[in-house]
């Protein structure tokens, strides 16, 4: 029995190591997604949630926050429109896969519109994660995302 469960231990932890080992690095998020904020086709996506909230800041705070918000958390600023507010990018996210933590080849598309000038200002995020399926750790990383935006927009 106890040579059973050491042997069921072995192939999980192999499963588990190589399919993050095997994790493709994250593609260019140039080109993945739309013009408009919600769900989308994006190629090569395992998985993707969609996320918004309304921020009591300007547009130009909320712009600039998400720039800072995911370089904090592994991911890279592809290009940044202002006159759009889409910001897309890419990189490697850390979520909680099997036995422990696995980088995740990850893409995403944020939407900024001012709807109206108290200010407030709605923000959206797309994110896909390419490569190894986990087991359903998307909405926690995009919350964990969006609390780090929250927490840039607190020091302006």
């Amino acid at each position: 029995m106890n040579t059973n469960i050491k042997l069921l231990a072995a192939i999980f932890s192999v499963f588990i190591l190589s399919a993050c080992a095997t994790n493709p690095a994250p593609p260019s998020a140039i080109g993945l997604y739309g013009d408009s904020p919600g769900k989308q086709k994006v190629n090569g996506s395992r998985a993707q949630v969609v996320a918004s909230r309304t921020f009591s800041y300007t547009y130009d705070d909320v712009f600039e926050a998400p720039q800072e918000g995911v370089f904090k958390k592994g991911l890279e600023v592809e290009k940044a429109d202002k006159q759009t507010g889409k910001i897309i990018g890419s990189g490697w996210l850390q979520e909680i896969c099997g036995a422990g933590p696995c980088l995740m080849s990850s893409t995403f598309a944020i939407y900024i519109e001012q709807i109206s000038p108290e200010p407030k200002t709605r923000f959206e995020i797309v994110l896909d994660r390419h490569g190894f399926t986990a087991w359903g750790g998307e909405q926690k990383t995009v919350n964990n995302l969006l609390i780090e935006i929250q927490k840039v927009l607190g020091t302006y």
